[in-house]
């Protein structure tokens, strides 16, 4: 694995997403900015949590997501779980969004048109952080800000289960 500075990747993936967001023809940027999105980071970034961000229509599917991925060691984050009642809910979002290293971005129909799940995504990305967008049902992707191609849940739970997790784990030797 290589030995690069979180903060400095970090750092460039966000340099080059605004680069990207001036420039969205040039594939040398793009090239560029996938490069920090490469396993290795992913990885290191994960260790820092992983915020399932998912639209209140997917809350069943983002619930055994989050099951899921704890079971497999996954250092998680789920609002529906993770914070308490009396818990201030959006001082608790942005603290979240503010340490975890990736987004898991739930997509749906619900979730192409959920504005706030979209601000949040932005956000994330506008921080030099992974956003790894899975499609719980079908929809069109076509208007969202997507830098890796999403993992796809809708025909196969287990292999999309399997796909995300060896992105996410540095050991995915895992019975989940």
């Amino acid at each position: 694995m290589s030995q690069s500075n979180p903060v400095t990747i970090s750092k460039r993936r966000l340099m080059l997403y605004k680069a990207i967001q001036e420039f969205p023809d040039n594939q040398r940027i793009r090239n560029a900015l996938l490069r920090t999105y490469a396993s290795e980071h992913i990885k290191v970034s994960a260790q820092d949590g992983v915020y399932i961000n998912y639209s209140r229509v997917d809350e069943l599917f983002a619930l055994e997501l989050d099951t899921k991925l704890r079971k497999a060691g996954v250092n998680v984050w789920l609002d529906q779980i993770d914070i308490d009642p009396d818990e201030d809910w959006e001082y608790a979002i942005s603290n979240t969004i503010n340490r975890s290293g990736v987004m898991i971005l739930v997509l749906s129909p619900h979730a192409v048109d959920d504005i706030q799940l979209q601000q949040e995504a932005t956000t994330f990305l506008e921080l030099g952080k992974v956003v790894i967008p899975v499609v719980h049902e079908t929809c069109d992707l076509d208007a969202l800000d997507l830098i890796l191609p999403p993992i796809d849940f809708s025909q196969n739970f287990d292999k999309g289960l399997q796909l995300l997790l060896q992105g996410l784990i540095v050991k995915s030797a895992v019975n989940v």
